[in-house]
């Protein structure tokens, strides 16, 4: 463990003082809206809320800033934001602050990342984003470097910050760690998983525990998988002169080359081990990039169709329980189909296409279900606190004991 003295911290908050320091990433404003709750609305099910107050902040790489602004730095932002109202209450909120907003570059197909939280009576009660998640697009990339290479002599330290909205493209993430580099500018990431391995050359590379497990999947799904797979006589792929992957043949993402290129060693380019290998660590990909993609993007959306098509497979192989590909088919069609009735009616039918007995419990004891019931009670309660609407508590218990002993739910 390592302990700090009262001096050693002092001596490193003010080591920042006067320091510098480039932040390029997903720039977002975090709004704040807060309010009283006094009545239902009539209109549907849902709160209203009195605005009483609203507070603007900066959000995503942008709140780099205010910690920087507390060591004492000078904070250099780089980014997008769009050509609309926002993008100019951004700009007023870097003047507030005495800081400069030429690394802001304006993009018009874009408009500026603005998540609102609405408050009431202290409680979070919805958050609304106005975003789009896709790519930068060439030109805005190249602005944005003009002005990197530029400001680059003069800057100590850069700070990457990736929040998968699409600033931070491999390309652009390359090119400014070669000019931070070249100068002798030590840099710093917090990566995302869709770029999560093009942060190489860097001083300090800061992914949390989420992050690290999703990007690494693959590389430990296929590291299980690389033990020597030999004919009759003893001869690995290899020694049988297989062939080596064509330029047709893709990596799945995640995979280092020197893996990728041994397994393809030991099973042979063409085995149906390989492909079955590859379209599970593909769908695996899918998977982590799925559940990271903000709710309700395009990305999200394309990733749950190619999800769906290879779920069957998933299942039949037994690389998902059928629990969890029931859990996935829910979550998939809540992406895809808008209609909760249809959407019901197309899970039904996709659980009866299943085999046999794919979804059958194991037999349990009355005293397994009682147990059983009790702790899903208490994670039911749990769940919907003290205030939680009675009604829909009680539909949910009559459900969850329909589920465990078999008997049918009330129709009230």
């Amino acid at each position: 463990m390592v302990n700090f003295t009262p001096e050693r911290v002092d001596a490193l908050m003010n080591a920042g003082t006067g320091r510098r320091i480039m932040v390029v990433g997903d720039l977002m404003i975090d709004r704040y809206l807060w309010g009283h709750v006094s009545r239902i609305s009539p209109e549907a099910p849902v709160p209203i809320i009195n605005i009483a107050d609203e507070e603007i902040r900066f959000g995503g790489a942008a709140n780099v800033v205010n910690n920087l602004i507390e060591l004492r730095a000078v904070p250099v932002l780089v980014g997008t934001v769009g050509d609309d109202s926002w993008g100019s209450v951004f700009r007023d909120m870097l003047a507030q602050k005495d800081l400069s907003a030429d690394g802001l570059i304006r993009d018009p197909s874009r408009p500026t990342t603005l998540k609102t939280r609405i408050i009431g009576n202290n409680q979070h009660i919805a958050r609304v984003d106005r975003e789009k998640v896709a790519a930068i697009g060439p030109q805005v990339q190249q602005e944005m470097l003009r002005f990197i290479a530029g400001a680059m002599p003069d800057i100590d330290a850069v700070i990457l910050q990736d929040y998968n909205k699409g600033v931070m493209q491999p390309a652009l993430v390359q090119e400014v760690i070669r000019l931070a580099t070249t100068h002798d500018k030590q840099i710093t990431v917090d990566p995302k998983f869709d770029n999560f391995f093009s942060y190489r050359g860097v001083t300090v590379f800061k992914p949390n525990k989420k992050e690290t497990e999703e990007a690494l999947a693959p590389v430990q799904a296929i590291s299980g998988r690389l033990q020597p797979s030999r004919d009759g006589r003893g001869r690995s792929a290899t020694e049988r002169g297989a062939a080596l992957p064509s330029a047709s043949v893709s990596r799945p993402p995640g995979v280092d080359e020197a893996s990728w290129m041994r397994l393809v060693s030991e099973l042979g380019a063409g085995s149906d081990e390989l492909a079955r290998i590859v379209a599970h660590l593909t769908w695996a990909d899918a998977a982590a990039r799925f559940r990271a993609a903000a709710p309700g993007s395009m990305l999200r959306r394309e990733l749950a169709g190619q999800l769906d098509a290879g779920l069957e497979e998933r299942l039949a192989s037994r690389e998902l329980h059928a629990a969890e590909a029931l859990a996935w088919k829910r979550a998939l069609l809540e992406v895809r189909v808008d209609d909760p009735v249809e959407r019901e009616a197309m899970l039904r039918a996709w659980r009866s296409r299943q085999p046999a007995g794919a979804f059958a419990s194991p037999a349990q004891g009355p005293d397994q279900r009682q147990r059983r019931f009790e702790r899903l009670q208490a994670e039911l309660l749990t769940r919907h606190g003290k205030g939680g609407d009675a009604r829909v508590v009680e539909a949910e218990l009559d459900a969850l004991r329909a589920r465990v002993y078999g008997t049918p739910a009330s129709e009230d």
